[in-house]
């Protein structure tokens, strides 16, 4: 029960670590990931006019529609931050890469589909659309415990968590449901769509940017 528990609530990887002991404050290993981050749209607003009771079940259906796919492709999430999703893709040995960025633009793509079939479900239901944004990185973080001596989270932390997100609100401002990196883009075996650069907050020089041609 302790361990199933434990996955639940922290995840197929970060529940075993947990539970084998390795609680240390700073305790981390350099892991290279496809990482995948995901952000509800307008959430701020929609929670300011919907009911209190009723934000959890829209939340619920939003996270449906972009976990489901993502552990169906190999991923796992990291965490679910408000209306926010962070998953990772390990990559094992450099040859996989091509072949994990492949599966999580499948699970990025399955995941917008089904936001636009549960779209449909609301609009019958006369319920409010969601709309969400997909950022898409080939990159070095570091997964491991950080927190005080009390109270400890796992996460992935590093230059690369921090570009994903940043291309994720790209998303928004171009109106495209998923946005590539361009070191994404390289490792993928299927051509995508450059989408230009542009500068990122936080983000040393312009940034190219790539859209799949769905």
């Amino acid at each position: 029960m302790t361990r199933f528990l434990l996955d639940l609530y922290l995840g197929t990887n970060a529940g075993p670590r947990v539970y084998g002991g390795q609680i240390k404050r700073g305790e981390g290993k350099i892991i290279n990931f496809v990482l995948f981050i995901s952000d509800l749209k307008g959430f701020t607003k929609l929670s300011e006019e919907l009911p209190l009771e009723h934000i959890t079940a829209v939340l619920n259906d939003y996270f449906e529609a972009i976990i489901g796919p993502v552990q169906a492709h190999g991923g796992e999430v990291l965490k679910m931050i408000g209306d926010g999703v962070l998953a990772s893709f390990p990559i094992d040995k450099p040859e996989e890469t091509p072949d994990v960025c492949e599966r999580a633009l499948d699970a990025a793509e399955l995941a917008i589909a089904n936001m636009r079939l549960l779209n449909r479900r609301h609009s019958r239901e006369d319920k409010p659309p969601l709309n969400c944004g997909i950022g898409l990185h080939v990159g070095d973080a570091l997964y491991g415990n950080v927190g005080v001596h009390d109270r400890l989270d796992f996460t992935v932390i590093g230059p690369a968590v921090n570009l994903c997100a940043r291309l994720e609100s790209l998303a928004g401002h171009l109106g495209e449901p998923i946005i590539c990196s361009a070191d994404f883009a390289t490792q993928y075996s299927v051509d995508l769509k450059s989408v230009g650069k542009h500068e990122l907050k936080n983000v040393q020089g312009a940034v190219e940017a790539f859209v799949p041609q769905m």
